[in-house]
């Protein structure tokens, strides 16, 4: 398969902070002829020049939106096309315009919604989970736990989304609060709003912090969004703790099995995090259980397999 991959930040120093936006591209490169281009382009002829094949396929990548904020129809886009959707926090509308104005074949996104964006823009859109990298995350058997509960990441203030974006406003802040006032509750804590302090930025580090706890939480993203983490954290042995995952991804993630949920509510919070604390063996299997699917289905190389099924 030939591939063009239009992304501006993957192989970049900015996407070796956010593996994600190389995951994919890093994984097509294994098996495939990808060409990758930054630029932003608004004919496709004016570039058919610098592509040195002629590709079977052009691939929008995540952060084509970010960038360029280019949302308007691209001349002479003769080929098989698509896009990454994803973040829809930001430029929702416009995304979604882009998809429906360019008629992209086939639309990735790791949304719960992507059957309403379908809907919208008369084409196919499927459900496409983020992946991992299992050279970075992965079970460290060496290192020691020190800690029952970890996390590391932005708080998601609701400030800074509009509202409904989450099911429990300012659920890691709550979360934070509540392990505070547990002294039988050990933890690992790095997180707030602000840039620097957000979150372990050296990937290495961050994976090797992961391993040092029993357990990682993972609460969704502005709309449900299911990050990356959930699949670095299953991937390095150390037992995904998750707000109740939506209901489109219940193959994927499956309480007791793979992963141990808690309600959105916090309700039952205290008393689910007490049982991984306490509940070794059940846990030991959880996790057992959690390495053996990550790594058989949910890397980025397993995704990049998915995507030409999907396209097949």
């Amino acid at each position: 398969m030939k591939i063009l991959y239009v992304d501006p930040y993957s192989n970049t120093p900015y996407s070796k902070q956010y593996l994600y936006y190389e995951g994919l591209y890093n994984a097509l490169k294994l098996n495939h002829d990808v060409f990758l281009y930054r630029d932003c382009f608004t004919d496709y002829n004016n570039i058919k020049n610098e592509i040195p094949f002629r590709p079977d396929l052009i691939l929008f990548g995540l952060s084509w939106f970010e960038k360029h904020k280019y949302f308007k129809k691209i001349k002479n886009l003769d080929i098989f096309k698509m896009c990454y959707f994803y973040k829809p926090s930001v430029d929702y509308k416009k995304k979604v315009s882009f998809c429906k104005k360019n008629e992209i074949d086939l639309v990735l996104t790791p949304h719960t919604f992507y059957k309403k964006i379908e809907k919208i823009i008369d084409r196919k859109v499927t459900l496409f989970p983020y992946g991992f990298d299992p050279n970075i995350f992965k079970p460290r058997i060496e290192i020691e736990k020190m800690y029952d509960l970890g996390f590391s990441g932005a708080m998601h203030n609701s400030l800074h989304y509009p509202r409904g974006a989450f099911n429990n406003p300012n659920i890691r802040s709550k979360i934070h609060s509540i392990i505070l006032n547990e002294t039988d509750i050990s933890s690992f804590w790095k997180s707030s709003d602000i840039f620097e302090t957000a979150r372990i930025h050296n990937n290495i580090e961050y994976a090797t912090t992961i391993n040092k706890s029993k357990s990682w939480l993972a609460t969704q993203a502005a709309f449900g969004d299911i990050t990356p983490r959930y699949f670095e954290v299953m991937g390095s042995g150390t037992l995904l703790f998750c707000e109740k995952n939506p209901i489109e991804y219940e193959e994927i993630f499956k309480n007791n099995i793979n992963c141990i949920e808690f309600n959105s509510s916090l309700n039952n919070f205290l008393s689910e995090i007490k049982k991984v604390i306490n509940d070794t063996n059940h846990c030991t299997k959880i996790v057992t259980q959690a390495i053996n699917e990550s790594h058989d289905k949910h890397t980025w190389e397993k995704r990049s397999e998915q995507l030409l099924g999907h396209i097949n």
